[in-house]
């Protein structure tokens, strides 16, 4: 019973975290605005970026962005926005 109410506290901190841009239990969010700029969230390293291809590392995974006209938009300590047209994102277990 307990870890159900855990479970369901920390889910309902995630998505207010989401709404506000604070940092909450989850480290990772990756998104889709109507613009077709993909925002991912969570501390990362650039390891490739490209105009057909964008690579971010994460402590756990990386994450491969494919397409045409890609550009690393904003990148800081906590987010990557990317636009072009994007045609697959894989994400690689494992991280870099």
């Amino acid at each position: 019973m307990k870890e159900r109410k855990d479970h369901r506290i920390r889910k309902l901190s995630d998505r207010i975290g989401r709404e506000i841009y604070i940092d909450t239990f989850e480290s990772f969010l990756l998104q889709m605005n109507s613009s077709d700029e993909l925002t991912v969230r969570g501390k990362a390293e650039v390891r490739l970026s490209g105009s057909e291809e964008i690579m971010l590392d994460y402590p756990d995974k990386s994450i491969q962005i494919l397409g045409e006209r890609l550009c690393l938009l904003v990148f800081s300590e906590s987010e990557a926005v990317i636009s072009g047209r994007i045609e697959k994102i894989a994400f690689l277990w494992g991280g870099g």
